[in-house]
């Protein structure tokens, strides 16, 4: 996979459910080898830190990528993570909210307000949904940074 070829490094909040660890892994890698800087949970939050600890890595993104399965469409942690970062694009504080589908699941189990989110399905070529996903995060960061240029320090409309 090449490297991401932007000025800003896309900076990367992967949300999933434990169950998912091999994958999710799998997905942290292939993003930091094109050279994006990812935050994610790799070895357990304990109880009294969780929120501390996941608001600390939203507030360092500027995306939101969700590895959907059925653990992480029923895990109440996830749904949290998802829907904050929705929260904070709405607020022009992160640049967008991706799905990575990374296993079939019943699509009843899709939140409404995350079924409008953009979506790469890995189910099928791994290597061309993260590429599709990493050009994604490009085009928005150049969106972003077009708009920063246009009218600096501006509010952003979400992207």
């Amino acid at each position: 996979m090449s490297a991401i070829s932007s000025t800003h490094t896309p900076r990367i909040f992967v949300s999933h459910s434990h169950f998912d660890e091999t994958f999710t892994m799998r997905v942290v890698a292939a993003f930091e080898a094109a050279g994006a800087v990812v935050w994610v949970d790799k070895h357990g939050i304990k109880e009294g830190d969780f929120l501390k600890r996941i608001n600390e890595g939203l507030a360092q993104s500027d995306w939101l990528v969700l590895i959907e399965t059925p653990h992480s469409l029923t895990s109440d942690a996830v749904e949290m993570e998802v829907n904050a970062a929705q929260n904070r694009v709405l607020y022009h504080q992160m640049r967008g909210v991706l799905r990575l589908l990374a296993a079939p699941f019943d699509p009843a189990l899709i939140k409404p307000t995350w079924a409008t989110l953009q979506f790469y399905d890995a189910t099928q070529d791994f290597t061309a949904a993260i590429a599709a996903t990493l050009d994604a995060i490009r085009t928005g960061d150049a969106r972003w940074a077009e708009r920063e240029r246009q009218s600096p320090g501006a509010t952003l409309p979400a992207t």
